[in-house]
């Protein structure tokens, strides 16, 4: 089988994951970055770092880290999260949902939704195309 550069990339970067997680077991797992993203709040107390990873052992699996930092406090989220035909399993590692694509996608929206009110912005359908595409 010939494998095309992208995925001989992809192979090349998979690397040992370890995601320390204050809501269940630490999750470890092999996997290679696909995005991330930094900010903080607007008055600056609290910072996030968020990552994800795609799983080298399924190309419908997914690996997601959250740290939140307020001071010395750290908030850390753990959670893999796998693509099913119609819905999407997702675990911290002590609870996992099987979630209905479709409902998860509308409790996206809504989250959008509701951060883009908070930051004041006009146009609701530009903010929510613009988080999308930051990602891709």
């Amino acid at each position: 089988m010939i494998k095309d550069t992208k995925e001989q990339e992809l192979e090349a970067k998979v690397q040992k994951i370890f995601m320390p997680n204050n809501h269940g077991p630490k999750i470890s797992v092999y996997g290679t970055a696909v995005a991330s993203s930094m900010g903080s709040e607007r008055d600056g107390a609290v910072f996030t770092v968020q990552k994800l990873y795609r799983l080298a052992e399924n190309a419908n699996k997914y690996a997601y880290a959250a740290v939140c930092a307020q001071g010395t406090d750290r908030d850390r989220r753990a959670y893999t999260i796998e693509e099913k035909e119609e819905n999407v399993l997702m675990s911290n590692g002590a609870v996992t949902l099987d979630v209905p694509t479709d409902a998860l996608l509308e409790l996206l929206s809504l989250a959008l939704v509701k951060e883009a009110k908070q930051q004041e912005t006009a146009n609701i359908h530009e903010y929510m195309a613009e988080k999308f595409s930051s990602n891709s």
